[in-house]
C-alpha cells in the first residue's frame, strides 16, 4: 500500500500523520499518527500511535526514564468513538479523546529520532494493513515487537 498526501491507504484501514498545533510549546514528538482500523474492535476503531524523544525539553523538563539507556517512548491509545478524528483534524496538546489507560506503552533504546519514527511508522502501516491489532487483545504480539524495551504497562 502507499502513502499519499500524508495518508496511508492500507488493506484493512487507513492511517494519517496527525496535524498538530503546539501553541508555541516545544514539541518532544518524533511522530504522531491517527489510525482507522474498523476490524480491530467492535466498540471503537480509531487509535493514535505516538513516539516521543526522552531528551530534556524546555516545556516538560527532564523526561521520566525507567532505565538509563532508553531514548524514546512509544504509546498506543484507543480513541473515544464519540469524538472521531479525520485526517484534517488539527490537534492541540491535551485535546485528543484518549480512552485510558493506553493500550501499549514502551520506552526503547534506538539510534536516533529518524529510526524511532520509521519503526513506529511501520507499525502504523501494519495496523492499517490488518496485520497488527492495535487493541489489547494482541498483547503478546506487541510485547514481541519490543523485547528489549521497558514495558510501561507493567508499572
Amino acid at each position: 500500500m502507499t502513502w499519499s498526501d500524508g495518508i496511508y491507504y492500507g488493506e484493512a484501514g487507513k492511517a494519517w500523520i496527525l496535524k498538530k498545533d503546539n501553541q508555541g510549546r516545544e514539541d518532544t514528538s518524533v511522530g504522531n499518527w491517527g489510525v482507522e482500523a474498523p476490524w480491530a474492535h467492535l466498540a471503537w476503531h480509531q487509535y493514535v500511535l505516538s513516539v516521543v524523544h526522552l531528551r530534556f525539553s524546555s516545556t516538560y523538563g527532564e523526561a521520566i526514564k525507567y532505565r538509563p539507556d532508553v531514548t524514546h517512548e512509544v504509546v498506543v491509545y484507543a480513541l473515544d468513538p464519540k469524538r472521531p478524528l479525520t485526517p484534517d483534524t488539527i490537534i492541540t496538546p491535551g485535546e485528543l479523546p484518549f480512552l485510558t489507560p493506553p493500550n501499549y506503552a514502551y520506552q526503547m533504546t534506538i539510534e536516533n529520532d529518524k529510526a524511532a519514527e520509521e519503526r513506529v511508522r511501520l507499525l502504523v502501516e501494519n495496523i492499517a494493513d490488518g496485520v497488527l491489532n492495535p487493541d489489547t487483545d494482541a498483547l503478546r504480539s506487541w510485547d514481541a515487537l519490543f523485547p528489549d524495551a521497558y514495558n510501561l504497562r507493567k508499572q
